[in-house]
């Protein structure tokens, strides 16, 4: 039987490669960019925020491997809707709440998402199944994944694979016919809800702290928060508030929470770090201090000028108003 530290170790030994998606794959690919209305030119983001795919795999992976450190045993990993990894999808329509991703592109950066978080447990071979939202999803992924030579169970429902990890009916890819399964030992969900993770719950009870169960990219809550009982490892989050335009919530286990804003020119400028998750009248209040501080904004351009730190940044009523006038 394999331990939970174990699954610590493997992951540690992964962490610093990146989830190792292929080094020179991940090098080559289109680093990440906040776009709003108007045309934005390519933004380096600070430091202290991934700015590329490479980067947030990066951290990704080593706040995964912090939380399992520290015997957190259920996770959540987040990233924009649409953030794409692979291929020419890596330019992101990041801090616009009016830019609609549409659903191919949002089901595929999901995909992607769940790939790496996969690939960093990929020494457990098929002891790590993935939970995707529907079968459509789970063909997909069997194709795509192929090359990466995952052992990963790709299922559509936590009932495939089984009371207490035994094979199921639809139990994925990557295995040998005949050959027997490994022990469950991580689950990956993808798009969760309360319903699923019921659903799961039968699954994993009799592995007791033996199965570690990382969330990608759950359905948001109305709190903003996380699931109860869930540790957000890395956290990249748009549009942190449901007020406001614009804005980044950012956060690596076990480091602070960081509340940014992206200019249209320019980097992503850091202007809040908590130790704690701030709340949702946290960040209103930290918005609004950023949108009344006059030396962030440029007002020659008028309320969605083009130059200034906070110029990507607008409480919605405001839009409202000048929509209406």
């Amino acid at each position: 039987m394999l331990s939970l530290s174990r699954v610590v170790t493997l992951v540690g030994a992964l962490a610093p490669a990146a989830c190792h998606v292929s080094g020179a794959a991940l090098r080559s690919r289109t680093p990440v960019t906040i776009a709003h209305r108007r045309r934005c030119d390519l933004i380096t983001m600070a430091a202290d925020i991934p700015g590329s795919p490479k980067e947030l795999a990066t951290e990704a992976s080593l706040g995964v491997q912090s939380a399992l450190s520290d015997g957190l045993l259920r996770l959540e990993v987040v990233a924009p809707d649409g953030l794409c990894f692979f291929g020419s999808m890596g330019k992101q329509m990041l801090g616009d709440p009016d830019f609609a991703v549409p659903a191919a592109t949002k089901e595929k950066a999901d995909r992607e998402l769940a790939y790496l978080v996969c690939e960093m447990f990929q020494a457990l071979g098929d002891g790590v199944a993935c939970v995707l939202p529907s079968d459509a999803a789970v063909g997909v992924a069997q194709r795509e994944w192929t090359k990466g030579r995952l052992a990963t169970r790709l299922v559509s429902s936590a009932s495939a694979l089984g009371i207490g990890g035994k094979p199921g009916a639809k139990s994925g890819f990557g295995r040998a016919a005949g050959m027997p399964r490994s022990p469950l030992r991580v689950v990956v969900l993808v798009r969760t809800n309360k319903e699923r993770l019921a659903e799961l719950q039968p699954v994993i009870e009799p592995l007791g702290d033996e199965c570690v169960v990382v969330l990608v990219n759950p359905t948001r809550l109305k709190s903003g928060g996380s699931r109860q009982g869930y540790t957000p490892a890395f956290i990249l989050r748009d549009n942190p508030h449901p007020d406001w335009r614009g804005g980044l919530l950012y956060h690596r286990y076990p480091q602070q929470w960081l509340l940014g804003v992206a200019a249209s020119r320019g980097r992503a400028v850091i202007h809040g770090r908590s130790t704690e998750r701030p709340t949702a009248q946290t960040i209103d209040e930290g918005f609004a201090k950023i949108k009344d501080d006059k030396s962030l904004v440029s007002t020659a351009g008028g309320l969605l000028s083009a130059t200034g730190t906070a110029a990507a940044l607008e409480r919605r009523e405001s839009l409202a108003d000048v929509a209406s006038q």
